[in-house]
């Protein structure tokens, strides 16, 4: 089991990083991180906000404006043997009583692109439908 060094000079940051890693390892370091944490190698996040959604006809409220998602690479620093990169995807939502909810994923490459897919074939699939009642309206 690995602990957090008492003094600052006592610990080394990663001396390579991945291509997509952004570094900040000595920083997370000095903001309290443990060194499990400050050595992680991490990507930039990529993230959208959940936008409240109103019913056009009647205004009311079809989903409150609240939550969003995070997504990004990370792979511990192992000296010694590689361990996998997961993608990492953090979602967070509010049930019907305003309470919290948090839903993390840690995905490996291929599993991230299967779900990118299949995000991508529902939001076609939608499209599709919009565009066939436009054309029906017409």
């Amino acid at each position: 089991m690995t602990t957090t060094p008492t003094d600052p000079q006592s610990y080394t940051p990663p001396t390579r990083c991945l291509n997509w890693c952004v570094g900040g390892h000595q920083a997370s370091f000095d903001d309290g991180n443990p060194v499990e944490v400050a050595s992680r190698h991490e990507s930039e996040d990529y993230g959208e906000r959940l936008y409240g959604l109103a019913n056009p006809v009647n205004g009311a409220t079809v989903r409150p404006g609240v939550g969003g998602w995070t997504a990004r690479l990370e792979q511990p620093d192992v000296i010694g043997w590689r361990r996998l990169a997961l993608v990492r995807l953090d979602v967070d939502d509010y049930d019907y009583q305003h309470k919290p909810r948090r839903v993390v994923l840690n995905l490996t490459a291929g599993e991230a692109r299967v779900l990118a897919a299949q995000l991508v074939a529902l939001a076609d699939a939608e499209d599709a439908d919009l565009g066939m009642v436009k054309a029906a309206r017409r």
